[in-house]
C-alpha cells in the first residue's frame, strides 16, 4: 500500500523523495509554486510513513517498480518526475525500465551510482543508524550536513523548519542505506535517456558531491545543468522559489 498525495492543477509531475526523508517533507513554498501550473503527486517510498514494508526487498529496481506502480494506479500514462537524492536514482532508472512513462526529467541532488561516482558522505547515514542518540539530538548532527555555513550563519532559525520531521524507525533506514550503497550503478546506460533532462546540484553539497552532476550531464544526451552558488544537499529548503 502506497501513501500519496496529489494537488494543483496541469500536467502530472510525480516528486521522489531522498533518503529517510517523507511525502511531508518537501518545502511548502515549492510544492505551492510547483502546483500553479502542475497536478503534483507526492508519496512514501516502501517502509516510510503510512506506505507498507511489504515483502520484498529493499533496492532502487523495487522502489522505481513501486513508483511505476503507483503511476498506473492514479491512471497516469505519462508524468514529468522529479527525484530528490536516492528519488534521484529512482527517478533515472524509471526513466530508463519504463521511458514512455517519463516526459521531463528532473535529477536533483543525485548521481548515477556505482564506480564512475563518487559515492554520499557515509558519516550521515553512520549519524541517522546511531540509535543510541535521541532523535533531537539526530537532528541537530544531521541537519547541518544538508546545508552550508554561510547559509546556517544567515538563517540561524533553519531547524524550526525540522519542528514536525520525524526519523523513521532505524531498521527502514539501514535498509534504505543498503539498497543505496549495494546498487551497481546505471552510469552506462544513461545515453539511452531521450526525455528533456535537467539536472540540478549545490555547490556546496556536503552529503554527495556535486561533481556528480557533472557525471550526469556528460552522459545524458542533451541534459542541462542548474547549480545553485552555496547551494548545499537540501537546496531546496534554502532557495525553494528559485527550484520551482
Amino acid at each position: 500500500d502506497i501513501s500519496y498525495k496529489t494537488f494543483g492543477k496541469g500536467d502530472p509531475i510525480l516528486l521522489v523523495m531522498g533518503y529517510a526523508g517523507s511525502k511531508n517533507d518537501w518545502d511548502p513554498i515549492f510544492l505551492k509554486g510547483l502546483s500553479t501550473n502542475h497536478t503534483v503527486i507526492v508519496f512514501d517510498n516502501r517502509g516510510i510513513g503510512n506506505t507498507s514494508v511489504g515483502f520484498k526487498n529493499f533496492t532502487i529496481a523495487q522502489f522505481t517498480a513501486d513508483s511505476a506502480g503507483l503511476l498506473d494506479a492514479l491512471k497516469i500514462n505519462r508524468s514529468d518526475v522529479l527525484g530528490y537524492s536516492m528519488g534521484g536514482m529512482i527517478a533515472q532508472q524509471l526513466t530508463l525500465n519504463y521511458p514512455d512513462k517519463v516526459d521531463d526529467l528532473i535529477i536533483y541532488a543525485s548521481y548515477c551510482g556505482g564506480n564512475q561516482s563518487t559515492p554520499p558522505n557515509p558519516d550521515m547515514f553512520n549519524q541517522v543508524t546511531n540509535q543510541s542518540a535521541s532523535a533531537d539530538d539526530l537532528k541537530k548532527r544531521i541537519i547541518p550536513l544538508l546545508f552550508t555555513q554561510d547559509w546556517i550563519k544567515q538563517n540561524a532559525d533553519y531547524l524550526e523548519k525540522f519542528a514536525s520531521f520525524e526519523l523513521p524507525p532505524a531498521e527502514i533506514l539501514k535498509r534504505q542505506a543498503d539498497a543505496i550503497f549495494s546498487s551497481e550503478g546505471i552510469c552506462d546506460q544513461l545515453k539511452d535517456i531521450s526525455q528533456d533532462t535537467l539536472v540540478v546540484t549545490g555547490t556546496n553539497d556536503l552529503v554527495l558531491s556535486s561533481a556528480n552532476s557533472m557525471i550526469l550531464i556528460e552522459k545524458i544526451p542533451g541534459a542541462w545543468l542548474g547549480q545553485f552558488k552555496d547551494g548545499g544537499h537540501a537546496l531546496m529548503l534554502q532557495y525553494p522559489e528559485r527550484l520551482i
